[in-house]
């Protein structure tokens, strides 16, 4: 679908129209929003007819007239409030990850061919540990709240008495 094509969702009566497809409303039940944290693009599926809605510019009004006409219908998204999950460098997170393991990996068998295996050991953990501290995120979840590393305990709801993000330049400080 072209980009003209991606605004172009409407109703007619009692049918949904996005481009030339037409399908009625009780076809469909539900929608769920997805995020490739591969090629860093994301889609609406329209649970029913099968479409499958880019995200993009001017998608922010598309959404919400979609949770107009279908007040009941699930909407589920792969990110908590529906906006798009941060990308440094604007490269996905997956890609990111990968790039990294791979220059670790070759870093750490050259000096431990070179110099000796200990020191091809303290290179991959020099390496990755930047890697690993890049998944630092908060989490919130049905079950309460995590933040900072992927490591880090899940606060429960009930131990929560107040939450606190700080914005810096360069990163957010987040509490709970």
């Amino acid at each position: 679908m072209g980009k003209a094509q991606e605004l172009m969702l409407s109703r007619e009566g009692d049918s949904l129209r996005w481009g030339d497809l037409v399908v009625p409303f009780a076809e469909v039940r539900g929608f769920h929003e997805r995020f490739n944290t591969w090629t860093g693009r994301a889609h609406t599926e329209v649970v029913g007819p099968g479409w499958k809605l880019p995200i993009g510019e001017g998608y922010g009004p598309n959404r919400s007239r979609l949770r107009q006409w279908f007040p009941d219908a699930p909407f589920k998204s792969e990110w908590a409030d529906g906006r798009f999950p941060a990308m440094a460098l604007g490269v996905p997170s997956s890609t990111l990850m990968l790039v990294g393991v791979v220059f670790a990996a070759i870093m750490s068998v050259f000096v431990a061919a070179t110099i000796g295996f200990a020191a091809g050991g303290l290179v991959v953990l020099a390496a990755l540990w930047p890697l690993v501290r890049f998944r630092d995120a908060v989490v919130v979840k049905r079950g309460g709240v995590r933040v900072g590393p992927v490591w880090a305990p899940t606060i429960g709801w009930h131990e929560i008495k107040g939450i606190s993000v700080t914005l810096g330049k360069r990163r957010a400080r987040g509490w709970a």
